[in-house]
């Protein structure tokens, strides 16, 4: 019987990684780009992340790293310049669909796991969330805590990795032309926007 914590956990999981945001973005371009199977993979990185953070954040490792300040700094600055690069990059793509099979380099499921670590909000929200139901972790560092996360993250990204993999039978190359001009915009929106915040 899954505990009460658990449940919560996995509400949370879901919860957080519902938002479609820059990262939500990138694991749905590049299902409609590469398929099903990549954007499985994109997305279960991404839960992957959310397992770490909230693992740190259960063990304390978070408060010293979300206190660093030049650290977060740096991270917020790397990460919205690099999501600037990918929207680019998606935004040009929408020009040449000749090559959309094409798996190009710092796309892959590992650099969506690293950005979604190198995101300051994803750490917040974790921490938010330990501190509302710490009460209910007990002792120890609340391994139903991290599972559940992780279960509800991934429950998440599969979904939105299997939408995004029917929506890309139903296109056609204009419409997919169209798709990756969106997403491409908002992509370099998300990481400028993480930019200008740090003035």
């Amino acid at each position: 019987m899954p505990s009460v914590l658990f449940v919560k956990s996995l509400l949370l999981g879901i919860s957080v990684a519902a938002p479609i945001g820059p990262i939500g973005m990138m694991v749905l371009q590049r299902t409609l780009k590469l398929g099903l199977k990549k954007g499985l993979a994109s997305g279960l990185g991404v839960a992957l992340a959310d397992m770490i953070c909230a693992a740190a954040v259960s063990a304390g490792i978070a408060a010293v790293l979300l206190q660093a300040g030049p650290l977060a700094w740096t991270l917020k600055l790397a990460g919205g310049m690099y999501l600037v690069g990918i929207g680019l990059r998606t935004w040009k793509a929408a020009a040449d669909l000749a090559g959309e099979e094409k798996d190009l380099k710092g796309e892959g499921a590992l650099s969506i796991l690293l950005l979604t670590l190198a995101n300051p909000g994803t750490w917040i929200a974790y921490a938010g969330a330990y501190a509302a139901i710490h009460s209910d972790l007990g002792s120890g560092w609340g391994l139903d805590y991290v599972l559940g996360v992780g279960l509800g993250s991934g429950l998440w990204w599969c979904f939105l990795s299997f939408f995004a993999g029917w929506l890309r039978t139903k296109l056609d190359r204009g419409m997919k032309r169209v798709m990756y001009r969106i997403s491409g915009a908002m992509i370099i929106f998300f990481g400028l926007w993480g930019v200008f915040q740090l003035s």
